[in-house]
């Protein structure tokens, strides 16, 4: 939580921390598998008595490219830190180079929830959000994939971003036509000299 305190604005708390879903590292997993397997399997066939070093140091180079390619992903999936506070939703990503994600409320349109079969049984889903106004309408803001307890995320987003809408917009848009001067600003403040 130490990371997110730095990036919220005083009056902002979050309300939700979240990360990505662990089946994210399949796909690294298998590939890692495949390569390290591969490169033993060559080894054995090119050099088993002969000691061809090149071959075999070629392959080891392979398996521990793949090897640093998996835990390169592991740590920077570890560092993606997806944050819903009471007032916008903050995507932060990033393990030397820091990138924060910041989009209001007010800009959010729609919000698509999709579960496919296999984040049903893992427990993932994906979440989209569409942007509104004059130049963001229905453009896609931000898409969220492999976010573990999507169920959760997407009622707790869903709500903050009804607690945030006008309930009458006309009326709003009415009151931020009136200029400032002919607006009511309250009683007058009594001074005692």
């Amino acid at each position: 939580m130490s990371r997110i305190t730095r990036l919220l604005h005083p009056d902002e708390y979050p309300v939700v921390e979240t990360g990505v879903h662990r089946s994210a590292l399949i796909g690294p997993l298998l590939t890692t598998a495949v390569v390290i397997t591969i490169a033993a399997v060559l080894g054995f066939v090119f050099s088993p008595d002969r000691g061809d070093d090149l071959v075999d140091v070629a392959l080891g180079i392979a398996a521990a490219m793949a090897a640093l390619r998996l835990a390169w992903k592991v740590v920077s999936l570890r560092r993606k830190t997806i944050v819903l506070t009471d007032h916008r939703i903050l995507v932060v990503t990033g393990m030397v180079a820091r990138q924060v994600v910041s989009i209001p409320f007010g800009r959010v349109g729609d919000i698509s929830y999709r579960r496919p079969l296999m984040g049903r049984v893992l427990g993932y889903g994906e979440i989209e959000m569409t942007g509104v106004g004059p130049r963001l309408d229905h453009r896609p803001l931000l898409r969220i994939e492999r976010l573990p307890e999507p169920d959760h995320f997407y009622r707790t987003l869903a709500s903050l971003i009804a607690s945030r809408r006008p309930s009458d917009p006309e009326a709003d848009a009415a009151e931020l036509l009136v200029p400032f001067d002919e607006a009511d600003t309250g009683p007058i403040p009594r001074v005692v000299v």
